[in-house]
């Protein structure tokens, strides 16, 4: 029962990243890239980050890069989160700029919260 969990969760995981790249795949193909520009770095980054234990490196540069990557992967949920506002509220200039600030606000509380806890 153990091992097919185990078999279970590592298909899982490739799964998610052959879908991965099929995704930039169609980014490329229909130049969504330009239009999405940080959604598409996300789907990249998270390639490479699956890619990078199959290099032949060390653990402790492994665990360096992938925390390392932690961060990066913060300010990338942050662009993102604004990219879509921008991108859903295109057609309403107002909203999307009180939705963008209401963004920013929330996220530098979420961050002092961070540090302060």
């Amino acid at each position: 029962m153990q091992s097919a969990q185990v078999l279970s969760d590592f298909s899982l995981a490739d799964a998610t990243t052959v879908l991965s790249a099929l995704l930039v795949l169609v980014f490329l193909v229909r130049g969504l890239y330009k239009v999405y520009p940080v959604f598409f770095i996300y789907w990249v980054l998270d390639i490479l980050l699956w890619a990078l234990p199959l290099l032949p490196i060390d653990f402790p540069t492994l665990m360096s890069v992938e925390n390392g990557y932690f961060m990066v992967r913060w300010v990338i949920y942050f662009l993102l989160v604004i990219e879509l506002v921008d991108r859903i509220l295109e057609d309403h200039p107002g909203i999307a700029h009180l939705g963008r600030r209401a963004v920013q606000v929330m996220m530098v509380v979420a961050v002092a919260a961070a540090v302060y806890t």
